[in-house]
């Protein structure tokens, strides 16, 4: 398995945790929020499985450099302010909701801009960096934050407050027809392979997500 494309696949698995995916299963969970999971499962592998085929084609080149490769400048030039803007807005809505998230719990004393601040520079020195000095940093704290997460999970299981009634009530409603923003929520939930098209630049010739014991390669 290349353990760097199931790492930013778990971040963004873990990301959803806390943020809005939830809320909006939850809000629409007599309402087929159940079956849209279901559906949501097979969209997001067959999308994560054709986005890293089509990429494995292009080993060490990212989206920018690939589509220089087919399309004229002046459309690259349009599309990709396009591309940014999507990354930003859904990059700023995860920056947003930790900041509300840790202010709350950890420093409710404080005005939010502070973490919002903090973060802000965190994420502009990221951007900074190669992307291979992102992966480097993405498995350390994956390593780091995995096993508190996956605690955290356990102790969320075993809790007695955990109502198992509550969820053998709506799993009844699994024959409720799919609705589009709960299969768009659980879907999200699956984007992780989406950063690889910035990734891919390091990724060797002929990736396969079974591991073949090579190391990424510098960004070009």
């Amino acid at each position: 398995m290349n353990r760097y494309f199931y790492y930013s696949f778990v971040m963004v698995a873990m990301l959803n945790l806390m943020l809005y995916v939830p809320a909006v299963l939850l809000e629409n969970r007599l309402n087929g929020a159940v079956s849209s999971l279901i559906v949501a499962l097979v969209i997001g592998t067959l999308l994560a499985y054709a986005s890293t085929s089509a990429l494995s084609k292009f080993p060490g080149l990212g989206l920018p450099e690939i589509l220089r490769l087919f399309l004229p400048e002046w459309l690259v030039k349009t599309l990709l302010p396009v591309y940014a803007f999507m990354w930003f807005f859904a990059s700023s809505f995860a920056l947003i909701g930790f900041t509300l998230l840790m202010n709350r719990v950890l420093t409710p004393d404080q005005p939010a801009w502070n973490l919002y601040l903090i973060l802000g520079l965190l994420c502009v020195y990221g951007a900074t960096r190669s992307a291979l000095t992102i992966l480097y940093l993405l498995e350390i704290t994956m390593l780091l934050v995995a096993p508190l997460v996956l605690l955290i999970l356990f102790k969320g299981v075993r809790s007695p407050d955990l109502s198992w009634d509550a969820i053998y009530t709506i799993a009844q409603y699994v024959n409720r027809f799919p609705t589009l923003s709960s299969v768009g929520a659980g879907t999200f939930i699956f984007t992780g392979y989406i950063n690889m098209a910035i990734f891919n630049r390091v990724n060797p010739p002929n990736f396969r997500l079974k591991d073949d014991g090579s190391f990424p390669q510098p960004a070009r």
